[in-house]
């Protein structure tokens, strides 16, 4: 595995004869991106998300659009862009005198209805809100049309938000008999809203120092983390074990006397007087002692058996912190790959936006956008969901590779105080120059996983209920959970496949399977270790959140006066947002760093044997826990292998 000896024996650490690998993969990845531009362009060209803007009538027409040259039986609606609901909260009721009336019907209109006050009443000069083609010219015209559903009842005032005639006032109690419903206040919902979002936005301009500075104290507790990891993990999770066996085995005690006490109880009642909530009472109490019980044993006898590879386990923590404390810059590959993965994003939602709208217009409803679709572009919606959970997964897959062969590349040099070379610069290096192909290769499998997801996920929506399509929606529901199981043992294997090949230089598939074999043969050390890292690692980020959100809401709380801040929730609740991302992204690193230290420690311990040709590479602490220390070398051998040179270059 990595620099180079001419002792004959295998080489440690990372390859320095490399080539590249799964080129075809890459190619592909390549190839598909250039069908993404060519569906770029035909959404472009085919859509318009300018059409969002304008809403939809009940009989179909787009406002503000011509919709004659598309359907000849659509009205043209050029001049209309505003659309007016009769109701704009749809309410399930009907209006008075007449039930046949629809008042969920909306119409395209060039201004929205002039209202004096609250409300107004059609009439012949006013009826503009009514459905089209509706003629009249007399107070009679006007019953009639409000009788057959033509019209409204009544006119609300409004004022046009986004194209859309929208609700200012509040509905008196004589529009609300006409109505027929409570008394809905839409200026008091709006302005309430309003003056909310007001006051928040004006709050995060206002703190902006504060939330970037807390930013700034989000990552520095990271590093503290680092620091306390290393020092006390050790305390921190054999305390943490000791608790739960003690709450388990003094919860077991109570609860073996309380069912002797609830035991004791009941037969002491006579027969006769014996409820069915005293047997349960017994009953349940003795359940819970078992079950209790058995769980505390259990986690004991599992401990005991486990308390070797649970030291190896707190010792590979410990060692995952010295080594991002020895390549600090580790932490500026997944800040490069979150700046990709923003632009990604926001790319892809652009073109999902041309691409909807190429489907067909977009229909409101009710406020909501309905999407429909058309035959021609049925498919490159697929297309282009692909291609992000793809990219998205080579994105992740180039960040993992990166870091572990930094990480690599600290845990294979015997002197962890003279790290050659730069470490994290010559794992892009070879990364971006040997093994893109292969993260294209394992990105491509997450990818099409996330997508059958995501059509099973659709499939179950398209079904309609009724005793046939139940039992058709129950095998969706477990397809569904073996696509789960299946990414998250693909998210796995991916990211030991990568480990192994940033440290062999090996393609794709050979890595993955070396990496499973190995992670195979060393199983109880991976469950301990799983375990001990995911609690280390969700109590970090639950310390890091909580102690940053807690300490702005302090500062805020104490300095509101100076920052004029009007709703204290919002910029604390940003604070606990950006505190929350960063230490998930920067203890993300520490994870990976723990499982590269954890394969390569596995490594270690199987290809080497200690001796001046093959010596261990881990730390004496791990050396003492295994059983497994270097030879001592006679004074005559020392200054050789003291002088061996390492391959600068592969670091």
């Amino acid at each position: 595995m990595g620099h180079d000896r001419t002792d004959g024996h295998s080489p440690m650490g990372a390859q320095s004869k490399r080539h590249c690998t799964d080129v075809f993969w890459l190619l592909l990845f390549i190839a598909y991106w250039a069908g993404m531009l060519v569906v770029a362009n035909m959404a472009v060209k085919a859509g318009d998300p300018n059409r969002l803007l304008f809403g939809y009538d009940a009989e179909g027409n787009l406002c503000g659009v011509n919709n004659t040259k598309t359907n000849s039986t659509l009205r043209d609606m050029t001049n209309k862009t505003n659309i007016y609901y009769w109701d704009p909260l749809s309410l399930a009721t009907t209006l008075t005198p007449s039930a046949n009336v629809n008042i969920s019907w909306s119409v395209c209109v060039e201004t929205c209805p002039h209202v004096d006050g609250q409300i107004a009443f059609p009439s012949v000069a006013n009826h503009t809100g009514c459905k089209y083609g509706v003629n009249i010219t007399s107070t009679l015209d006007v019953a009639n049309a409000i009788a057959a559903g033509n019209c409204p009842a009544f006119f609300y005032a409004t004022s046009p938000v986004i194209n859309r005639c929208f609700p200012t006032v509040a509905v008196s109690s004589n529009a609300t008999q006409i109505w027929n419903n409570g008394a809905v206040d839409f200026n008091a919902l709006l302005n309430s809203g309003k003056d909310l979002f007001a006051k928040g936005i004006a709050d995060i301009v206002t703190t902006w120092p504060v939330l970037v500075a807390a930013a700034g104290v989000s990552l520095v507790m990271c590093f503290v983390w680092l620091v306390i990891m290393r020092a006390f993990v050790a305390l921190f999770v054999y305390l943490s074990i000791l608790v739960v066996l003690v709450g388990l085995d003094g919860g077991a005690v109570y609860l073996y006397f309380f069912w002797q006490t609830k035991l004791a109880e009941f037969n002491a009642t006579p027969v006769a007087s014996q409820t069915d909530q005293m047997r349960w009472s017994r009953d349940l109490s003795l359940g819970a002692f078992i079950a209790v019980a058995v769980i505390g044993g259990l986690l004991t006898i599992i401990i005991i058996a486990l308390r070797n590879r649970i030291r190896i386990a707190v010792q590979i923590i410990k060692e995952a912190s010295r080594a991002m404390q020895a390549v600090p810059f580790i932490i500026v590959s997944p800040l490069v790959t979150f700046a990709f993965a923003i632009v990604l994003v926001a790319y892809t939602l652009w073109i999902a936006l041309f691409l909807a709208t190429a489907q067909g217009p977009a229909v409101f409803n009710d406020f909501g956008v309905y999407l429909s679709s058309t035959q021609l572009m049925q498919g490159l919606p697929y297309y282009h969901l692909l291609g992000f959970f793809w990219t998205y997964a080579f994105l992740v897959g180039c960040n993992q590779t990166v870091i572990a062969g930094a990480v690599a590349s600290w845990y294979w040099t015997l002197d962890k105080k003279k790290i050659p070379g730069w470490p994290v610069i010559e794992s892009i290096k070879r990364t971006v120059g040997y093994h893109l192909g292969s993260i294209a290769l394992g990105s491509f499998l997450i990818g099409l996983t996330q997508l059958l997801r995501y059509i099973v996920l659709k499939a179950h929506g398209w079904i309609k209920d009724s005793r046939g399509a139940k039992y058709i929606k129950y095998l969706l529901v477990c397809l569904q959970c073996f696509l789960a199981c299946l990414e998250r043992f693909l998210k796995f294997l991916s990211k030991n496949a990568y480990i192994d090949m940033a440290i062999y230089g090996k393609p794709f598939c050979t890595s993955a399977k070396n990496a499973f074999q190995t992670l195979l043969r060393n199983a109880f050390r991976l469950i301990a270790v799983d375990s001990v890292s995911m609690f280390v690692l969700f109590i970090g980020k639950l310390c890091i959140t909580a102690g940053v959100a807690f300490v702005g809401y302090v500062y805020l709380d104490r300095q509101s006066a100076v920052y004029q801040v009007q709703l204290l929730p919002v910029p604390v609740a940003i604070i606990g947002i950006e505190a929350f991302i960063i230490a998930n992204t920067f203890l993300g690193v520490y994870r990976m760093a723990i499982d590269t230290i954890f394969l390569c420690f596995c490594e270690d311990c199987e290809k080497n044997d200690g001796s001046p040709e093959r010596p261990f590479y881990m730390s004496a602490t791990l050396q003492g826990i295994t059983n497994n220390k270097n030879q001592k070398l006679p004074a005559a051998q020392t200054r050789i292998v003291a002088s061996r040179k390492v391959a600068v270059d592969e670091y």
